[in-house]
């Protein structure tokens, strides 16, 4: 990289990279010596090389406090990056403005920079930052003040991170054969998605899975697979498509006489239907919900059938049905 820049005095790269690699690693001097050359390269307008350069002084005070580099350089990388369109250096420039500003206490100016960073995070494919900064803005919030927002982040972060191994153990997977392991892998995979927003690949991950469940003729998890991309259609507003994968889910439960498993079925064809406005025919599905609940004894299944036909009832204007339901329920 350096002997491109024919034009910059040797001796200050010299001197930054003599202290750089001293023992003694006196950073004031490296960080004199690499501004003089950022400097004199901005008045070249040599950007591209400006700002490998902003990279590499903040390798070199990464083990200190962001304090000791002035908020000026965190602000003209930010303006450069911007400038030639980097979305990755525009998102390293996000991140460090958010931790000088929290490094400092200044929680409020934090917040939108991490906000900014999360806003480019789809283009970056990058979860493991991703998750540091989810995790870095839940600690603003929670200074501020801020305890719900600060859970959703820290929740992000979590999931995140959970993608992360998940992602990881998918690899193994495949490495060893397993077709059990990935199969399970995608359809972590693809919860995780889903919760996160990623619809589009949450159903890449278990449209896999439903596949693996064929080719190894395992019924069970292609009712597993189906249920989980019918939520997915059902989160992304795709009523039709959510109906048909709940309905295939419904006839794997009946075939394998499972009751839990249709139960299942029942209440996510009841939620479908009522987000359709279809409430009579969500009241079918609701009430069957309740009885197969009711026949295992499944207190939680059973809490939640009341519920829904609660309000089913409710926007039917059956509202004596309506309160009894939500009475039961409580």
């Amino acid at each position: 990289m350096y002997a491109r820049v024919r034009c910059l005095p040797d001796g200050c790269l010299a001197v930054g990279y003599s202290y750089y690699f001293s023992d003694d690693g006196i950073l004031s001097e490296i960080i004199r010596s690499m501004h003089w050359v950022l400097h004199y390269l901005l008045f070249l307008h040599t950007y591209l090389i400006f700002l490998k350069l902003f990279a590499e002084l903040s390798i070199s005070t990464s083990q200190s406090p962001p304090l000791l580099l002035p908020l000026s350089f965190f602000l003209n990388h930010l303006n450069i990056a911007r400038e030639l369109r980097d979305v990755q250096s525009e998102a390293r420039a996000l991140g460090n403005l958010g931790n000088f500003h929290c490094s400092r206490g200044e929680f409020p100016q934090a917040v939108p920079y991490y906000e900014q960073y999360l806003r480019l995070s789809p283009d970056l494919q990058d979860m493991e930052s991703e998750g540091k900064v989810c995790h870095n803005l839940g600690y603003a919030h929670y200074c501020l003040g801020n305890y719900q927002d600060a859970v959703k982040y820290y929740e992000q972060d979590l999931a995140l991170q959970s993608l992360v191994c998940f992602e990881k153990r998918l690899v193994v997977a495949h490495e060893l054969g397993e077709c059990g392991g990935k199969a399970q892998a995608y359809g972590e995979l693809g919860a995780l998605h889903s919760q996160l927003g990623n619809y589009e690949q949450a159903i890449s991950c278990l449209e896999r899975q439903l596949a693996i469940a064929r080719d190894t003729q395992d019924r069970l998890l292609e009712g597993d697979a189906s249920c989980g991309l019918g939520a997915v259609y059902q989160a992304m507003g795709e009523y039709e498509t959510a109906l048909r994968c709940h309905q295939s889910d419904l006839e794997i439960a009946e075939e394998a006489g499972s009751p839990t498993r249709q139960a299942r079925a029942y209440g996510n064809l009841g939620l479908t239907y009522e987000s359709l406005g279809n409430y009579e025919r969500a009241v079918v599905f609701q009430e069957q919900h309740l009885s197969v609940a009711a026949q295992t004894n499944d207190l939680a299944a059973k809490t939640l059938a009341y519920g829904s036909l609660g309000r089913t009832h409710h926007a039917l204007q059956n509202y004596s049905q309506a309160v009894m339901y939500l009475q039961e329920g409580e």
